[in-house]
């Protein structure tokens, strides 16, 4: 049932914005209201499932594509634009959704605490590629955090933009363009 009511969250959200109603997600999972609160006291904390379920997706994904860089040693023009279409992918099949997520689920300890770990796990993963594709290892763990905090900024302010696959592959191609620039 709580798969339903978030499935049906995410499409509401995706169709609607942040206006998207509780009695609109029940009415779309087939349930009552008083079904769905069962579950979920309010909004909110759909938002907040939906964002903690979204990280960890991302997280899953990013540690994935991680490996394939340890066991692959790419390029740093590789690295990034596999990070940002890894990203791009995440977040492009319900843009609407997802920034009603991240501009609205509340902070929660467990969200932020979770995010907050996601975060330095990836950048110090990136650090060890950098640094083989050219950076200072002085400089390494700043751009590695750099590279993190632009790719999940700019994705996430200009996904919402993007309906289909080739503006989705165009926004890909412009945030990797600027990313990383030679040392």
């Amino acid at each position: 049932m709580v798969d339903t009511i978030l499935e049906s969250a995410t499409r509401v959200f995706d169709d609607e914005g942040i206006t998207g109603t509780t009695n609109r997600i029940a009415e779309l999972a087939g349930i009552s209201i008083g079904s769905l609160y069962q579950y979920f006291p309010n909004k909110e904390s759909i938002l907040a499932q939906l964002a903690l379920q979204h990280l960890r997706t991302s997280e899953a994904a990013l540690i994935e594509l991680l490996d394939r860089f340890d066991a692959g040693c790419p390029s740093r023009e590789a690295m990034a634009a596999e990070i940002v279409e890894t990203v791009v992918e995440l977040n492009g099949h319900h843009p609407r959704a997802h920034a009603a997520m991240r501009e609205h689920a509340p902070r929660t300890k467990e969200l932020t605490a979770e995010y907050t770990a996601f975060t330095e796990v990836v950048v110090h993963r990136i650090i060890p590629h950098l640094i083989r594709t050219g950076t200072p290892p002085s400089d390494a763990p700043l751009r590695a955090r750099l590279l993190i905090a632009s790719v999940d900024g700019q994705v996430h302010q200009l996904i919402g933009d993007t309906s289909t696959a080739a503006e989705r592959a165009a926004l890909t191609a412009a945030i990797t363009a600027g990313l990383l620039p030679h040392p």
